[in-house]
């Protein structure tokens, strides 16, 4: 999954920034949510020292709802991607069907 071995913290003033970002109010509001995740972990992501995506955007074709979720709570938690692999075990608290039904609902 995109090799991603470190996660950098953002401060708040970053991460602030990065929720005022444009993209973020032109969007539905049940996309904010996963766009600004994605927008905090394009700068919070690293692989080998480097960063692992160049934007958002990116972030979102390359990982699933779910991998965000899980780095965003890894983040959170002050833990690293090397410490709990980011595929082992699922998400107790993402629900795959009603992730289906809110892309149904947008298409």
């Amino acid at each position: 999954m995109n090799g991603i071995d470190e996660l950098r913290p953002v401060t708040a003033a970053q991460l602030l920034k990065l929720r005022r970002d444009p993209l973020l109010s032109q969007c539905a509001p049940e996309e904010s949510g996963l766009l600004g995740n994605a927008l905090v972990l394009s700068k919070c992501c690293y692989q080998e020292g480097k960063p692992a995506f160049e934007c958002a955007a990116q972030v979102m074709e390359t990982l699933t709802a779910e991998q965000i979720e899980r780095l965003i709570r890894l983040l959170c938690a002050g833990e690293q991607p090397r410490e709990r692999p980011l595929d082992a075990g699922k998400s107790a608290a993402f629900d795959q069907e009603r992730f289906r039904c809110m892309q149904e609902e947008t298409t």
